[in-house]
């Protein structure tokens, strides 16, 4: 289920610059300070938005987008190919590829987050302690890789959300409810 911003009211929200490309640091507010703000709050994490350039280029557009927050600029040509995809090639990226890509050393081509994994475990209490933690996620589906870039939390219903920014057909970005997602794992992208 994809969500519009006027669906609830009585939402507080917060969005947070990138702490690379900000000269002001971000700060949270405790949980129960929100609860008591509003029914619901949004945190969101200003993560650039890019389109996939190729069509199964969804995995390093999602990098590109991830490395941008944390203030790497990369090409998803580049990414692809550190990633193992070769000139040539017209499939995509899996999770254990791009998982090392993260973990690879800057000096090897890498992001260098190398305490980044991967899970089936898809707590959504885990995606919004990433997000306080500033540190967007890839949201992979059986076919498909974008990334969260934040969250919707609802203290009166079970209507949660996640942000995604989808790289697909030239990028956007939407609330999808936790309840009924295609999200099948995540790569949690931690230095």
């Amino acid at each position: 289920m994809v969500m519009t911003l006027g669906n609830k009211l009585n939402t507080s929200s917060k969005v947070i610059p990138s702490p690379y490309n900000s000269t002001v640091m971000p700060t949270t507010t405790d949980s129960s300070t929100k609860a008591l703000l509003s029914d619901s709050t949004q945190v969101l994490l200003d993560v650039p938005l890019y389109g996939q350039e190729k069509n199964f280029y969804c995995v390093p557009a999602t990098a590109k987008m991830i490395a941008a927050w944390h203030g790497y600029s990369y090409t998803q040509d580049y990414i692809y190919q550190k990633m193992g995809g070769t000139n040539g090639d017209v499939i995509g990226i899996g999770p254990t590829k791009a998982e090392e890509w993260y973990k690879l050393s800057r000096s090897e081509g890498g992001l260098g987050a190398t305490r980044s994994y991967k899970t089936t475990t898809l707590s959504f209490t885990k995606a919004m302690s990433e997000i306080d933690y500033y540190r967007p996620f890839n949201s992979i589906t059986s076919s498909h890789c974008r990334a969260c870039a934040g969250y919707w939390v609802f203290y009166d219903s079970a209507d949660d959300c996640l942000l995604i920014n989808d790289p697909w057909n030239g990028g956007t970005d939407y609330w999808e409810a936790v309840s009924g997602s295609p999200e099948g794992m995540r790569i949690y992208v931690i230095f």
